[in-house]
């Protein structure tokens, strides 16, 4: 999500937001309005894009920095603890558009993540944790 704020000219009444890959110049029209502000909602997740205002006489404003929308979390994890080995093995559906996953452990209730590795698979083993309670 990027939000969009200029300030309105004198004249102008109707405005066209227009987005454009990050790297390109290639604006294209994805909304008009007539407040000076808008909220892209309809970036794809690892879309990297900058967006800008122009006024009805194609007059354009500056553009924004180039931002990236950020994946969605994955969803449907699962861990089971793996009898003789104690790795605990997890699981979960893959995302679109993701090329690798962080994979963060957390050894008490109320205590801080940890990275423990990245995988490009929608799994992990997890063979370097100690027994204690678990939280869902």
């Amino acid at each position: 999500m990027v939000q969009l704020v200029w300030t309105p000219g004198t004249d102008d009444f109707d405005y066209v937001v227009e987005r454009a890959p990050a790297e390109s110049e290639a604006f294209t029209a994805v909304a008009t309005t007539q407040a000076s502000r808008f909220i892209d909602q309809d970036g794809q997740g690892g879309m990297r894009y900058r967006v800008r205002a122009r006024n009805v006489a194609a007059v354009a404003g500056p553009a924004s920095a180039a931002v990236t929308v950020p994946l969605p979390a994955p969803t449907g994890v699962s861990a089971s603890m793996q009898r003789l080995t104690g790795d605990v093995q997890l699981q979960w559906q893959p995302v679109s558009g993701a090329v690798a996953y962080e994979i963060y452990r957390n050894d008490t209730r109320r205590g801080t993540f940890a990275r423990i590795g990245e995988t490009s698979n929608p799994a992990f083993v997890d063979s370097q944790g100690s027994s204690g309670p678990v939280t869902t």
